[in-house]
């Protein structure tokens, strides 16, 4: 939760592996925000900020991080 909006952020790539059955949820990822630039002329990332998050190996990562009204923007573009 980012305490100076009070809004909450997700993992994109979690809120991916929880809406498709994709056994690589990162890859999904960048290849979805590659297509839609180019199809679109639009850059997802853009309404992302960088958190570390810590993954499976105790290790901290970047990660693309999206407020409510950008996972919607997101998920739109899945389709």
């Amino acid at each position: 939760m980012d305490q100076v909006t009070d809004e909450w952020w997700y993992a994109v790539v979690d809120v991916i592996e929880a809406l498709t059955d994709s056994q690589k949820p990162r890859d999904y990822w960048y290849r979805m925000k590659k297509r839609v630039a180019k199809n679109e002329g639009v850059e997802l990332s853009t309404n992302c900020r960088q958190f570390k998050l810590k993954a499976a190996n105790n290790r901290f990562y970047n990660t693309d991080g999206a407020g409510d009204p950008h996972l919607v923007e997101a998920t739109e573009a899945k389709s």
